[in-house]
């Protein structure tokens, strides 16, 4: 299921949940990300399960196809999607754990709860050893602070969070390992309480980046536009535009525009009826030069054309013209149980309009309560 974008999540705070989305986080990459979101969005919901889970373990494997059926290969060394991912009784994860191709544990992440649904404390261990604890602090129910310690209890770094009077966050100060701040994100928002603009500091105020938010009619995400910053100066980074949300508000089309407002990029996406992604397909904009003769030269103004070589009797034409080319893509097959969640995904990479090479076998043992 596609992910609804993180700065959606933004507008509804005050809850906060570490992102667990995946099984792709790992080591502190995992604990810097503060995705907020809503109470109703436990890890359940957002890893796209359903029922009443208490762990999912998922292994990837190279595909093969003997006597007609496709079936596990070798296992592949993929860290990042070899898991076991376990849920408390509220739906929420309380342990992921990551390990390489001989079983062995790389990484392992315990997650603590005050409440329901606010996480209170996380602890990391890479290879069986301690590598940090982050702890969470709450006032009036909000959350205030994220501190990180290393093994031996020193600060690695902390982030402190203030609001607007109406809840929703207003700034997000990161501080480094010497306590002091390096960098500021501050949150504006539209009439409608979404959020319109992150604007991101360095530690000493100067601007580095802003991103600017678009919705449509239905209050979906339509456009993200970035900007770095030189001298100051804001410098177009990149735009992309959603298009042709479903009902499950996943966006079926991401376009990227370059600084001229044309488009370079565009992402196709497919979903079947349980909300899984069963294919996506990648174009980018190519420009071909293309010289032909002609018997008559017009005038370029008049004709649209850029460019032209008299001839004597006529003149050679060049053209450019634009192609969207396949640059790469995949599609997904699943085997669903009676939860109607996947527990077999064979995946094939796209290669072109023709080319679907089979690659993967993801396999997932889901225990339920």
């Amino acid at each position: 299921m596609k992910r609804i974008p993180l700065f959606i999540f933004l507008a509804v705070l005050p809850f906060v949940l570490f992102s667990c989305g995946g099984g792709s986080s790992s080591g502190s990459d995992s604990q810097n990300q503060a995705a907020t979101v809503s109470k109703e969005i436990n890890s359940l919901k957002a890893d796209g399960l359903n029922g009443d889970i208490k762990s999912v373990r998922q292994r990837v494997y190279w595909s093969l196809e003997k006597f007609g059926r496709i079936e596990k290969g070798k296992l592949q060394n993929m860290k990042a999607q070899d898991f076991l991912k376990v849920y408390n009784e509220d739906g929420f994860l309380i342990e992921e754990t990551h390990y390489d191709v001989s079983d062995k544990e790389m990484t392992r992440l315990v997650i603590s709860y005050t409440g329901k649904n606010k996480p209170e404390k996380e602890v990391f261990y890479t290879e069986g050893k301690l590598t940090s604890v982050t702890n969470y602090t709450y006032e009036n129910n909000v959350l205030k602070q994220k501190e990180t310690l290393d093994e031996n209890d020193k600060l690695k770094e902390r982030y402190e969070y203030s609001y607007y009077d109406n809840g929703l966050l207003m700034d997000e100060d990161k501080y480094g390992a010497n306590n002091q701040l390096a960098q500021k994100t501050v949150h504006t928002y539209n009439d409608s309480g979404k959020l319109f603009e992150k604007q991101y500091y360095w530690g000493g105020g100067s601007p580095y980046k802003k991103e600017t938010f678009k919705y449509d009619e239905n209050g979906n995400s339509s456009t993200v536009k970035t900007d770095k910053y030189q001298k100051k100066d804001p410098i177009f980074d990149g735009l992309i535009e959603y298009e042709d949300y479903n009902s499950r508000n996943d966006y079926q089309t991401k376009n990227t525009y370059n600084k001229e407002s044309e488009k370079v990029e565009t992402v196709d996406y497919v979903y079947n009826a349980y909300g899984n992604l069963t294919t996506y397909l990648i174009k980018k904009l190519t420009k071909e030069t293309v010289k032909y003769e002609v018997d008559e030269i017009v005038d370029a103004e008049d004709s649209g054309i850029d460019d032209y070589i008299v001839k004597e009797s006529g003149g050679v034409v060049t053209e450019v013209v634009n192609n969207w080319v396949i640059s790469s893509g995949e599609s997904f097959e699943y085997t669903y149980d009676a939860q109607n969640n996947w527990t077999r995904k064979i995946t094939y990479k796209i290669d072109s309009e023709e080319t679907h090479s089979r690659q993967f076998y993801y396999e997932r043992i889901i225990e339920y309560r």
